[in-house]
Order: structure tokens, then sequence, then C-alpha cells
């Protein structure tokens, strides 16, 4: 008797936990529903969130190599593929490539125009910070702060060229620009590399003359023009002597030629008729 007092105890124990729970489900289900619904939503999102970031990445590479092997308006194209993805790598990459570009040129303008040169380099740095406020991906930030510490110091600005070096070295010590931005940090902190830069920014560079000259017409020149040492004339002009252990050339004058004598035109016998 107590064995079976016992069991039906547990069981109205049970039915009273089971009573319990339902109530407690029904009581939270609306909430239960309304969270699993949300967390299904999130999931859809994210994937087609992911299947859009996929294509338009794809896009962004396929505009970017379009753009790379383009010749007319190349750098148009560049600049429209760095502008509509600057969110994705391809767009991130056609920002870096537009601004090593731009460094190039800069660095090459520096002994043919340096107001060109200036513009260039600016340019650069530009494209440079664009980068790094897009991009959160080491490697291209190292890269960028690279390429800024380049221009600067093309712009023979050493001190703000330092800042890009240091910045480099201590958030990105682990990429491959860091040791490259060490040795360029060490080199600049020297008296004779800050000499060195305001010397060749104190050069006065004229930019070549881009007016074409008349194709078939030399410009004019008169012997008798030439500064003479002495007032009997103008002095002719020794040409140099050769370098030690060249023969000079031996100059031959070529002989007279002879006129042929004059030949007679041979006769020709008069025709016969025959009979």
């Amino acid at each position: 008797m107590k064995s079976e007092r016992r069991h039906e105890l547990q069981r109205n124990s049970l039915a009273d936990v089971l009573e319990h729970g339902v109530k407690d489900v029904q009581k939270y289900a609306p909430a239960v529903a309304a969270t699993i619904g949300a967390i299904v939503v999130l999931v859809v999102v994210y994937l087609i969130i992911s299947t859009r970031s996929a294509n338009a990445e794809r896009s962004a590479w396929r505009e970017y190599v379009v753009a790379s092997e383009s010749r007319l308006g190349a750098q148009e194209n560049m600049t429209r593929v760095a502008d509509d993805y600057s969110d994705y790598m391809g767009g991130q990459w056609a920002r870096l490539t537009l601004a090593d570009r731009q460094l190039e040129v800069g660095v090459d303008q520096l002994f043919q125009d340096r107001t060109a040169a200036k513009t260039s380099l600016e340019s650069a740095i530009e494209q440079y910070n664009q980068l790094r406020a897009t991009t959160h991906i080491s490697e291209m930030q190292s890269r960028a702060l690279i390429g800024l510490g380049r221009a600067y110091e093309s712009l023979a600005q050493p001190e703000e060229a330092v800042k890009q070096y240091d910045e480099l070295i201590k958030n990105y010590p682990g990429t491959e620009f860091a040791i490259e931005a060490r040795e360029r940090r060490d080199d600049l902190e020297k008296p004779a590399s800050k000499e060195f830069y305001q010397w060749f920014w104190a050069l006065k560079i004229t930019p070549p003359s881009r007016e074409p000259g008349t194709p078939g017409f030399r410009p004019p020149f008169d012997m008798q023009s030439l500064p003479s040492d002495a007032p009997g004339g103008p002095t002719s002009v020794a040409p140099p002597a050769p370098p030690t252990g060249v023969i000079p050339p031996v100059t031959t004058t070529p002989p007279a030629t002879s006129t042929p004598p004059a030949t007679t035109a041979p006769v020709t016998p008069p025709a016969t008729t025959p009979e």
C-alpha cells in the first residue's frame, strides 16, 4: 500500500510539473516564435548580402582588369573603379594603383618640371589617404603608409615622411614594408639627408620647351657670327683631341675624276634593196 501511495504521489507531482510547463510554454510561445522568426530573417538577409557582396567583388576585379589594360582613358577608368567599388578589394587596389602611378610620375617630373611634380605628388598623397580611410586590411594600410612616406620625401618634407614611417612600424610591424620604413626613417634622421633634400629642391630646373620645330628647316647659323680672338677674323674651332690610346681616323682625299674621251657613234651601213 505504501508503495502504491508513493507512486501515486510521484504521478501527481509529474502531472503538476507538466501542467505548469505547458502553461509556461503557452505564456512565452509568442516571444519564442518571434525570436526564432527574427533569427531566420537575419540568416536569410546575411545570405543575400553575402551573395550580392561576392557578385560586387567579382565585378570590381573585372572592372579593374579592364581599366588596367585600357590605353585610352586609363586614368579615368581606374578612378571610376576606385570610386564605385571603394568598399571592395578590387576598388581599393584601383585606388592604390592610382596613387602609385601618381607617385612614379611625380618623381620623374622632379628632374623636368617642379611645379608639375608637386601637383602629381600631392595627388598621390590624396589617393593614399583615401585608401587608408576605406580599407581595414593591414597590407593595404602598410602600402599606403610607405607610399605616403615616399611622397613626402620627394616633396622635401622629411619630418612628415618620418611620421608615416613611424606609424607603419608601430601599427604594422609584421608587414614586409616595416623593414623598409625603418631603413628610410634611420636615413632621414641623418643631417646629410636633410641637407640633400634642401639642396635638391633649391635647384633651379627650367621646364623643357614645348614649342615644336619646323620640319625640314634648321635653326639659322652663320660661321661668321662666331666670336674671334684676333681682329683678323673669326677663329676656326679646332676639333677636340681624341682620347689617349685611340687612333684618329685617316682622312683621304678622293682622286679627281677624269673625263672619259669623247667617242664617235658607230656608222650604220646603208640599207640595201634586193634585186
